[in-house]
């Protein structure tokens, strides 16, 4: 089984964005939204044969620990606002 991740990325400057028209802005808006729904159905629809292949073969699922959740969270929002910057 061949696995395939999709990982779609929108950064726009928040000056660039202001001076952008509305209707721009809607445009830009609409489209990723677009983006995100197409690639999450797809994940969706083939994520849990991926996990039941995986737990067949002697996989276990488990979730990581609240704390490290919570670092990779912060962390991540730093990076999101470096990259706005």
């Amino acid at each position: 089984m061949t696995m395939t991740s999709w990982q779609l990325s929108l950064y726009i400057n928040d000056e660039a964005w202001n001076k952008l028209p509305k209707h721009y802005q809607a445009v830009v808006q609409a489209a990723s939204l677009a983006a995100h729904v197409s690639l999450t159905a797809r994940y969706d629809a083939r994520n849990p044969a991926a996990l039941a292949q995986l737990t067949a073969s002697g996989a276990q699922i488990r979730t990581f620990p609240r704390a490290i959740m919570d670092v990779a969270f912060e962390t991540t929002q730093q990076a999101y606002k470096d990259l706005a910057a």
